[in-house]
């Protein structure tokens, strides 16, 4: 107990609770036993706490007004009718997103009641999965699944509100009021608003030190979904990890084919007895916050206590339909991170998966400007060796950017091993059952390598440190125009603009006008854009079957081919007026030209004055050494007359 903060912190399992929902009820069941309140509301480390609230609790459960989540299947609200029914005879789900994240309340007894073992051993799992996908066993819609199950009633909470800000939030006032007609989580009266990640790298204060720990027996880190089950859901009798959830007595499996619409007529008195009473003035309502997997914050306080303005630490984001491994086949295609830009010191706990820093110039600890990087070792061992020096071009490459992002307060980093599995269900498919797995990944590695990108948007969109413009540049490709900020300069265009997306076209070759090169992307950072890269990277996964509902509001497309061609398909198909709202073509004689241009291009070219001027020609930004140009990179960015990486001849870059 720590009397000063009001608080009480316990150590538990780590298990990844909140991707886990056996694990995380069990919690949430210790908790509200230890408080015994009537109420209690639940905070997440990125929950900004502003004031005392002042709208009471009206309902058995509720959150954020996630309308900008994607609802639940109507099957899966019958289902959970009829579960509820058993309970409460007049129920019916009030709410049919979740958002049950930091910032929510739950009445006591109906969360004792919805998450206890005989209750929640009755939910069918992964019938569930197969019809939500992999959100089913995250605590926000696992929690209300439960609750559901049992006839409890969950909606918004008018204290419970989201932070816009980073996500294209309108300037005036005027602007603000019609926003917020569209989207109600966004309150800045409210007393808590979730998704606050600004403060993430802060350094704890000596006194808070104080309250800090390591544990010798540390637990080794867990990151499966649904991997964590109890027998009959009870805490007692764990299953062995990674396990399989239990089987549920055939009358409660979900089959969303045999779901019928049957809703019970109910009597005045029936209302009246399973209508939620307002609360109790005469308890206090408790607040309880989860922290870093294997610790549970535990805090309970009659009024709010004394916190700083932002509360902030990890949020789950929506998940990718892929894992988020890096770890490799038993065979290897792709090398190791030898020979790259690594920065010194600690690694930044912000990273993703195996990801590494090459520069952080920010002036600041959050936000700015991030440029992605993938360095994908291929079969063919074009991008290096195991354990050998990286090629001369890719090195010269790599330093002229980090000398541009260093120059104008960037932060760069880069991917050197890719997610696993690389290969999709339908890539396997049309492999056939007579080639073996390397030689199916062989064959898909370019285009998968390719994917990884959006994926990487997507994953760095929704990072913790908020950044505002998110530059995916291909490592072939330079920045090469140090006199002015390249990319502060696309920003400016795009938030005068109002784009979300900014993208170049081939248009130094004669017929590339219209066709998207994929090497440059630069995506603001907003819920729009969130949204496209993990539809594109869905349909991806997806493949010939198309995906059925884009976030975006593009429905029933594929993208079974390059992530080129995808993009392309948006910005010309049926969707074109609504996408060329958010995303901008621009001219790639500019911003992503072709390094063929340094001595000759094998195809027509738009004009032959940007093979005569080479590096001299001031429209130059970005230079794309692609295909067989890549041997060309030295020559201009080491050999030209100006040192373009900032590290001399004997520098990482230029070093022969």
């Amino acid at each position: 107990k720590t009397p000063a903060y009001l608080c009480m912190f316990e150590r538990a399992v780590g298990e990844n609770s909140r991707w886990n929902p056996h694990s995380w009820f069990a919690r949430m069941v210790r908790v509200a036993h230890l408080l015994g309140t009537e109420y209690l509301i639940y905070l997440e480390p990125d929950v900004k706490i502003s004031k005392r609230h002042s709208i009471e609790p009206k309902h058995d459960a509720g959150g954020l007004y996630d309308n900008f989540n994607p609802a639940m299947h109507q099957e899966t609200r019958t289902y959970l009718e009829g579960l509820g029914r058993e309970r409460n005879p007049c129920f019916k789900v009030t709410w049919p997103h979740f958002g049950l994240a930091g910032g929510s309340y739950f009445r006591t007894e109906a969360l004792l009641d919805a998450f206890a073992p005989e209750h929640v051993k009755r939910l069918d799992w992964p019938g569930l999965e197969k019809k939500e996908g992999d959100k089913t066993t995250s605590s926000d819609f696992a929690m209300i699944v439960a609750l559901y199950a049992r006839g409890w009633h969950v909606y918004p909470w008018e204290e419970s509100a989201q932070n816009f800000i980073h996500r294209g939030l309108p300037k005036t006032e005027a602007e603000r009021k019609e926003f917020r007609k569209a989207w109600p989580a966004y309150n800045p009266d409210a007393a808590f608003t979730h998704d606050h990640k600004e403060h993430y790298s802060d350094s704890l204060t000596s006194r808070e030190q104080t309250l800090i720990q390591r544990f010798r027996d540390m637990w080794p880190n867990l990151d499966c979904h649904g991997c964590v089950w109890f027998q009959d859901a009870d805490p007692a009798t764990p299953l062995k990890k990674p396990a399989k959830p239990p089987k549920v007595p055939d009358k409660y499996r979900f089959r969303p084919d045999q779901i019928k619409h049957v809703y019970k007529a109910c009597t005045a008195d029936q209302l009246g007895q399973f209508t939620t009473p307002a609360p109790s003035r005469a308890r206090p309502i408790a607040t309880v916050g989860h922290g870093p997997q294997g610790t549970s914050q535990l805090a309970a306080a009659a009024v709010a206590p004394t916190v700083p303005p932002a509360t902030v630490a990890q949020v789950t984001a929506a998940p990718m339909p892929v894992p988020a491994s890096t770890k490799p086949p038993t065979y290897v295609l792709n090398a190791d991170k030898f020979g790259l830009p690594i920065a010194p010191g600690l690694r930044p706990t912000w990273l993703i998966k195996e990801d590494e820093l090459i520069i952080d110039a920010r002036p600041q600890q959050h936000g700015g400007i991030l440029i992605l990087q993938p360095v994908l070792m291929d079969a063919s061992g074009d991008w290096g060796k195991k354990q050998s020096q990286r090629p001369r071009w890719l090195r010269a490459i790599l330093a002229t950017n980090r000398n541009h992002a260093r120059k104008y307060g960037h932060a760069a980093i880069l991917r050197w091993n890719p997610t696993q599995p690389q290969l999709t269900a339908w890539q396997k498919r049309q492999c056939g059952s007579k080639t073996n797995e390397k030689s199916c990944t062989k064959t898909n590695e370019r285009e998968n390598f390719n994917w990884e990108k959006h994926l990487m948007l997507y994953e760095y969109l929704m990072s913790p440190q908020n950044f505002t413009h998110i530059l995916m540049l291909d490592a072939d490709a330079a920045l090469v125009k140090h006199s002015i900020d390249i990319l502060g300069g696309i920003a400016k265009q795009m938030e005068a603009r109002k784009l979300d997306v900014f993208l170049t076209s081939e248009d130094w070759l004669l017929n590339g006008e219209n066709r998207i090169n994929g090497g440059l992307i630069v995506a603001k950072n907003s819920l729009w854009t969130q949204n496209l890269f993990y539809d594109t990277f869905a349909a991806h996964v997806k493949g010939p079957a198309g995906l059925k509902r884009w976030r975006i509001g593009v429905r029933d497309m594929q993208c079974s081919s390059n992530e080129q061609i995808c993009l392309n398909d948006l910005m010309q198909g049926g969707y074109k007026d609504k996408i060329r709202e958010h995303m901008t073509l621009e001219s790639g004689v500019i911003y992503n030209r072709g390094g063929c241009v340094i001595r000759h291009c094998g195809e027509p070219i738009t004009d032959k004055t940007m093979e005569e001027l080479r590096m001299k020609d001031e429209r130059l930004q970005v230079l794309h050494f692609m295909g067989g140009s890549k041997h060309l990179a030295p020559e201009a960015l080491c050999e030209s007359g100006y040192d373009y990486t900032g590290d001399g001849p004997n520098g990482y870059g230029c070093k022969k």
